[in-house]
C-alpha cells in the first residue's frame, strides 16, 4: 500500500499493530504512532512496516500512505507474539521492532 519501501537499503521497523482496531488504549495508541510516522516528512531515510491480524479495519489500513501493511491470521496472541511477529520481521529483514504493548518476543534474529 505503501510507497516508501521500496529501497532495500533502508532501515526497516516493523510494527506490531495486532490490537489496531481497537477503539481504546492501546489500539488508539499504536493508531497514533502510526498517524505520527505516516505524517513526519522527516522520516524518509526509513521504511515502515505493520504487521495487522486478518479482519483489521479496511478504514484505518488505507489511512496511512507511507505505511505498508502486511496481514496473517490471528489465532492466539501468545503465538503471535512469540511465533508469528519473529517470523515476519526476520522474513521481511527488519532492522527495528516496535511491541506497544509491554511484551516482546522471547526470540529475534540477531539483526533486530
Amino acid at each position: 500500500m505503501a510507497n516508501n519501501n521500496t529501497s532495500p537499503g533502508k532501515p526497516l521497523v516493523l510494527i506490531d499493530g495486532r490490537e489496531i482496531g481497537k477503539k481504546r488504549g492501546i489500539g488508539h495508541f499504536c493508531r497514533e504512532l502510526l498517524y505520527n510516522i505516516n505524517e513526519n516528512t522527516r522520516l524518509t531515510d526509513t521504511r515502515y512496516m505493520c504487521l495487522v491480524p486478518f479482519g483489521a479495519p479496511e478504514n484505518i489500513v488505507r489511512t496511512f500512505r507511507n505505511i505498508d501493511f502486511i496481514t496473517k491470521k490471528l489465532r492466539d496472541p501468545i503465538l503471535w507474539e512469540q511465533v508469528v511477529l519473529p517470523i515476519v520481521a526476520w522474513r521481511c529483514g527488519a532492522t527495528h521492532l516496535i511491541c506497544p504493548y509491554n511484551t516482546f518476543p522471547i526470540l529475534l534474529s540477531p539483526n533486530v
